[in-house]
């Protein structure tokens, strides 16, 4: 998919975006690709932190 991003911003917990995209691309497709490559990005950089943060949550 070709896109392209004029502004992102966004809060702890939501992202607000303005993109660019071709009239072939549903909207519920841009959100699906963008919401799997920044889990899968928030997964590779924090894994190790997140996953010491629960298992010290479990063992309290």
């Amino acid at each position: 998919m070709q896109a392209t991003a004029f502004i992102i911003n966004g809060t702890e917990d939501h992202v607000h975006m303005l993109v660019r995209v071709r009239p072939a691309h549903s909207i519920a497709e841009v959100a699906r690709i963008v919401k799997t490559n920044s889990s899968r990005s928030v997964h590779e950089k924090w894994s190790l932190h997140l996953h010491g943060r629960q298992d010290t949550a479990r063992s309290v």
